[in-house]
């Protein structure tokens, strides 16, 4: 006689078994590097997002002083003597500052507007 039929098909049975057990460890592996790479990733973008709202904020702040020194250059620029603001507003530092006011105003929003247009570029 020949052998049980069970015996066939347990070898049948085993082999199956074991092909699928090697596959659920090969898909194992890979939903784990899946989500490891996903972690990753996640991280990068937290790390972009931080760099550009520091970029941002930075870029605002600029703005908001060159605005105060462009609106301090056309108050000084309309009077004639600007010497005559800082006596009237009793300020020694503003009477230093007006003597160089022309070249000074001019460098310094010179200055904003370069630092401005380097946080624009990509």
């Amino acid at each position: 006689m020949g052998a049980w039929p069970h015996t066939r098909y347990g070898d049948h049975i085993i082999k199956t078994i074991s092909s699928v057990s090697e596959r659920h460890g090969r898909a194992s592996a890979t939903a784990n590097h899946i989500a490891d790479t996903s972690h990753e990733i996640k991280f990068s973008i937290g790390e972009i997002v931080k760099s550009l709202q520091f970029h941002d904020i930075t870029r605002q702040q600029i703005e908001h002083v060159m605005e105060a020194i462009d609106e301090l250059n056309e108050k000084i620029s309309a009077l004639k003597e600007p010497e005559d603001v800082a006596r009237k507003a009793g300020n020694s530092i503003l009477l230093k500052y007006s003597a160089y006011r022309p070249i000074s105003c001019r460098r310094k929003a010179r200055a904003c507007r370069r630092s401005e247009q380097d946080f624009k570029k990509p």
